[in-house]
């Protein structure tokens, strides 16, 4: 692939159904492994657990790496089109919370 690595199932095969770009390392891979993010309010961040919340949205790997370098690239509010630079605090509890008790995105939460 040209312009970045592309992330591919587990088993190492071609992505398979859905496929989208994280906005964190820019890497591809189904929709699946990626956790999406809409914007709540005008002025904050949330991530939409079953990826089914109206608006535009955006995908990051389920990765703190993932969300830092979003961050440091001011992709969130870039690729949400938000004004301004919206506040980031539920995706951040989430990454440090849910992440750890062990909660992935799957097919079964679209």
């Amino acid at each position: 692939m040209v312009g970045g690595a592309e992330r591919s199932d587990p088993d190492g095969n071609e992505p398979t159904g859905p496929v989208r770009t994280c906005i964190g390392c820019r890497a591809r891979a189904t929709r699946s492994h990626l956790v999406r993010i809409v914007l709540d309010t005008p002025t904050s961040v949330a991530v939409d657990v079953n990826a089914s919340a109206p608006g535009r949205g955006a995908w990051l790997h389920p990765e703190r790496a993932c969300l830092d370098q979003a961050i440091r690239r001011r992709a969130i509010g870039r690729a949400l089109r938000a004004a301004g630079n919206p506040s980031i605090d539920a995706v951040s509890h989430w990454f440090e919370n849910e992440r750890t008790a062990g909660t992935e995105p799957s097919d079964s939460t679209r």
